[in-house]
């Protein structure tokens, strides 16, 4: 079971997803991770630039879907990141919306390879 210092590094990695424009490897990311849609403060994205590595990130997408594979550079460990709603893209409100009341929103898939992409467009 995870502790309450993973729930935090998760929660953490969940909010890097809503960055745009990563820099894979040992890039500095950290003014990404400040940005108003991110809302780390400076001390937390420095920190958490030094401790994910940036693996791959989803391609800038219209009906709001972002996604970062991250690397843990201390413990190897990898964690999937995606964004919840973003609420500057009214395509991705209404993909809630639609699956709100039972529809259906355009599927979203993980490459075998690990890598990540749009269900036919790999």
């Amino acid at each position: 079971m995870p502790t309450i210092t993973q729930f935090s590094d998760y929660a953490q990695t969940s909010l890097a997803a809503y960055a745009t424009g990563l820099a894979q490897g040992l890039g500095n990311n950290a003014d990404l991770y400040r940005q108003d849609l991110v809302g780390m403060s400076a001390s937390q994205a420095n920190a958490f630039d030094a401790t994910w590595a940036v693996l791959q990130q989803s391609a800038p997408s219209t009906d709001g879907f972002s996604a970062v594979l991250l690397q843990n550079r201390t413990t190897d460990e990898k964690v999937l990141a995606i964004a919840g709603t973003d609420p500057g893209s009214a395509r991705d409100l209404i993909a809630d919306r639609e699956l709100g009341v039972g529809g259906e929103a355009e599927p979203v898939g993980i490459g075998a390879r690990g890598g990540l992409m749009r269900e036919g467009l790999c």
